[in-house]
Order: structure tokens, then C-alpha cells, then sequence
């Protein structure tokens, strides 16, 4: 293994994945000096042991919305385990359709009150969002969004991003407005480029498949 020291905390890292359901102790003898050249009084030990990979216990981003039905949720996690759920949740009774997003931090272990990202317009539908976060948690949120309530020959696809230092979603944007276009999907590089791809259909009426592309987190970088 891998032994590290800084100040007074030491880091041991493995040369290989530990396994699951493992005990694991760690021993510091006498042998070991501090920055005086001062010894250790006695044997020093630590423990650990790793977990089961396991499925914890069931929770929920948000209490289900007063008259909604809640369908289609994607989630997108980073490197420190926090994580952006988004789902699009259905009026019972006017049937208008909304997209929300929530955010679990690690630090807080709990997630935050749900968001609509099309707000504040109201008059617009938004169905099946798809998410996608960078190492430091930067992410980005596509869906389809009707610009009427019935035909689909109106869907357009938007976008949002949310900036992980600031805790802040950006402003409402547009990856196409070409008509009929509809389910989207988005992946994001480690190099903070975005692609999201997504079905319309030509004059004729026959289906194809589109692409666009965009460097996250630039104010000036448009779709």
C-alpha cells in the first residue's frame, strides 16, 4: 500500500479494490517517529470494515405533489456522492405536466425541496427529462417541452444547467426549436463537453435521429 503523511494525519491507500464485507486493520509501531524524532508510547491500531454493496434503504427526493402523477425520474451522481434527481410529474386535473428536479448532498444526507426548472412559464408542458453530471457535479438537464397541450408536431427540446459551486440552475435554454422533436437524451465528458441527442422527423414524415453539442458552464456557449 501507499503511505502518505501530512501534519498529523497519515493516508493508506490499498494497492487494489478492497473487497466487500472485509475487516481490515492497520498497525503503528514504535518504529515511527514524529517531527522531533519523538517515538510512539505504544502500538497504535486502527480498524475498518467495507460495506455490503447492498441496496439501502428506499427513500424519496420529494412527498408526492398535491394532484400529480409522477413518472419517467433519471438521476446523475459525482464523485462525492452527491446527486440531481429530475422526473416530470402530471396535473390530475389539468393534465399540464411539469419538470422538477431535487439534490441530495452528502453533507446534509437529505434532499432538497423539489424545483420546477421550466418556471416560470406556466403555459408550457414538459415530459421526460434526462440528466447528466460532471466530476465536481456540474450537470445538465434535457427534456421535451410542448409550446401547445396536444400536438407533437409543437415539442420542442430545452435545457438547464446547474453550477455545483454556486448551487444555482441557469437560465431556460433551447437546444432546438425545429418542431416534433422528442426524446431526448444527454451525456456530459470529463472535459465538460455535453451531447444530446434526440428523435424528429423529416418533411415526409420519415424519423431521424439528431445531435448537438456545447461546452457546459459558458455563459457564451450556446447549442
Amino acid at each position: 500500500p501507499e503511505i502518505t503523511a501530512a501534519g498529523r494525519g497519515v493516508t493508506l491507500a490499498p494497492p487494489t479494490r478492497l473487497r466487500m464485507v472485509e475487516t481490515h486493520v492497520g498497525k503503528v509501531n514504535g518504529r515511527c517517529n514524529g517531527l522531533r524524532g519523538e517515538s510512539l508510547p505504544a502500538e497504535f491500531t486502527s480498524s475498518f470494515s467495507t460495506q455490503d454493496g447492498a441496496w439501502g434503504a428506499v427513500t424519496r427526493p420529494s412527498e408526492p405533489l398535491v394532484s400529480t402523477s409522477t413518472k419517467r425520474g433519471s438521476v446523475a451522481i459525482d464523485s462525492a456522492g452527491n446527486a440531481i434527481a429530475v422526473w416530470s410529474a402530471s396535473d390530475v386535473d389539468t393534465k399540464k405536466s411539469r419538470v422538477y428536479a431535487s439534490r441530495y448532498t452528502v453533507a446534509s444526507a437529505s434532499w432538497t425541496a423539489p424545483i420546477d426548472l421550466a418556471a416560470p412559464d406556466e403555459s408550457k408542458d414538459g415530459y421526460g427529462p434526462s440528466i447528466a453530471m460532471d466530476f465536481d457535479g456540474n450537470a445538465m438537464v434535457v427534456w421535451r417541452q410542448l409550446n401547445s397541450f396536444s400536438a407533437e408536431s409543437q415539442t420542442l427540446i430545452a435545457s438547464r444547467e446547474f453550477n455545483a459551486a454556486s448551487g444555482a440552475w441557469g437560465p431556460l435554454e433551447f437546444v432546438t426549436r425545429v418542431p416534433g422533436s422528442i426524446d431526448p437524451h444527454l451525456a456530459i465528458s470529463i472535459r465538460d463537453v455535453a451531447l444530446v441527442t434526440w428523435q424528429s422527423r423529416e418533411v415526409d414524415g420519415t424519423p431521424s435521429i439528431w445531435v448537438s453539442r456545447k461546452i457546459t458552464g459558458q455563459s457564451n456557449e450556446h447549442w
